[in-house]
């Protein structure tokens, strides 16, 4: 599966925030359901870079915070 990396983000917490508001939350629903999968993510956090599942949604990262990148 490809996935969109993020430049490396400078302060995490409000651009998690705003991308829970954007895209609902990071696993797409309950991780402690049975069968979930790292496909089932629309977006997802790691090592200090945001993974999109889809282009657009990171244009509309890049675009919200690219004064702050």
């Amino acid at each position: 599966m490809k996935s969109y990396r993020s430049p490396k983000m400078p302060e995490a917490y409000a651009r998690m925030q705003w991308c829970r508001k954007q895209f609902g939350p990071p696993f797409g629903g309950n991780r402690a359901e049975k069968g979930w999968k790292w496909t089932d993510m629309r977006w997802h956090r790691n090592g200090g870079y945001l993974f999109f599942k889809e282009e657009r949604d990171l244009v509309l990262y890049l675009l919200r915070w690219s004064n702050e990148v």
